[in-house]
């Protein structure tokens, strides 16, 4: 047989190495998924990638700015136009509340009936968690899955429990307000639309958090007291996600050149956890929307409000955003725009069609009393 010449030899290692040298990060992302062995202790998951070290390019600075002003300008102020519009025809859909009520009842008595430690906060805490690990494509039986659920459900500890902890403890000494902290089985159902939404936005790992933990105030405290609960959780839980952001970035800049361990990687995707649910669940807290803290919040100072939602949305640009980007081939800023303009127009669209029906009503109204004082004229 004939022995391959030398020639050969070297034009197969320069062609390897070639193919090797720059790599698309797109192509290169979603290979190293399909091929790896998720039984490997170290073996990367959909919160791998990490977070991007923003200082490096400041740029980033400059257009997140930008998307704060587009998530005020095209959600906040359409939601709360949403809250208005919602509130003053209330009488038009009043007749959906009543048609849900019965199935409210039952699923809460449903709730109720259940052992105390099935709707405690460590067992809504690792479902909310199993839920978030349904983003990862490839999440299964495996050690990497596991890996992955507790991650985010330490991740959730460090910016959801912590926070209530530290906000109840803060009342308690500071203002001498009686708290209790209560879980929230809905955010269960929260993070099911979070995965789903991620999977049609392509926007990954979609941990779209609710709130998992909420305080309950004594039944004497007054408004100033809610409002000083909101905001302090709120300012919390942002520092903290701060504080892992800025972990990370340490650690990773510490590991550089190493190998990775099970531990590394548990670490750093704890910490990926924490930054992502902490300003997510704070964006979301934040929207002027019923039912949601931001909606008291609004109401009560808007000053205040405005102080909490730019930097958090500024945040959620600079330290969420860029990691989607590299596991998306197309830009999710196009994307995002592309969900708040279309929020604003269904918004628009809900106002508009109210608008007509109350226009109609009132042409009715006076149409009837010119009737009315024609008859009597006659």
């Amino acid at each position: 047989m004939e022995q391959p010449t030398a020639s050969t030899e070297r034009e197969a290692f320069e062609l390897s190495t070639e193919s090797l040298a720059e790599p698309d990060n797109h192509l290169r992302t979603f290979a190293t998924f399909a091929q790896i062995d998720r039984n490997d202790p170290a073996a990367p998951s959909a919160l791998s990638e990490g977070i991007q070290n923003v200082w490096r390019d400041p740029i980033r600075f400059v257009w997140a700015v930008g998307f704060a002003a587009l998530f005020l300008l095209l959600v906040a102020i359409p939601a709360e136009v949403l809250n208005s519009t919602l509130e003053a025809n209330a009488h038009r859909w009043r007749w959906l509340y009543a048609w849900a009520l019965p199935l409210i009842n039952r699923v809460s008595t449903f709730v109720r009936s259940l052992p105390s430690w099935g709707s405690s906060a460590p067992v809504v805490i690792v479902l909310t968690s199993i839920a978030f690990a349904f983003a990862d494509p490839q999440f299964g039986f495996d050690v990497t899955s596991l890996r992955l659920v507790a991650s985010l459900a330490l991740g959730l500890l460090l910016v959801v429990y912590l926070p209530s902890m530290i906000t109840a403890a803060l009342l308690g000494k500071r203002w001498n307000v009686p708290t209790a902290i209560i879980t929230q089985p809905g955010a269960i159902v929260v993070a099911v639309l979070g995965v789903i939404a991620s999977r049609m936005l392509d926007f990954s790992p979609g941990l779209l958090v609710g709130l998992v933990l909420g305080i309950e105030l004594a039944a004497n405290a007054r408004a100033e007291d809610q409002r000083r609960a909101i905001v302090t959780r709120m300012i919390v839980t942002l520092g903290l996600s701060v504080a892992a952001w800025t972990a990370f970035i340490v650690m990773t800049t510490a590991l550089e050149g190493t190998d990775e361990t099970f531990l590394s990687v548990f670490i750093t995707e704890t910490l990926v956890a924490a930054v992502h649910e902490g300003i997510t669940g704070l964006l979301v807290a934040l929207l002027p929307l019923m039912f949601l803290d931001g909606k008291t919040l609004f109401d009560q100072s808007k000053l205040t409000w405005l102080a909490l939602a730019g930097p958090t949305a500024i945040a959620f640009a600079l330290l969420v955003l860029p990691t989607s980007e590299r596991l998306a081939a197309d830009a999710p800023v196009a994307i995002w725009v592309g969900v708040f303009v279309a929020f604003s127009l269904s918004v628009a669209a809900i106002w508009a069609g109210f608008r007509a029906l109350n226009l109609r009503e009132e042409q009715a109204t006076r149409t009837a009393d010119e009737l009315h004082i024609d008859k009597v004229n006659v």
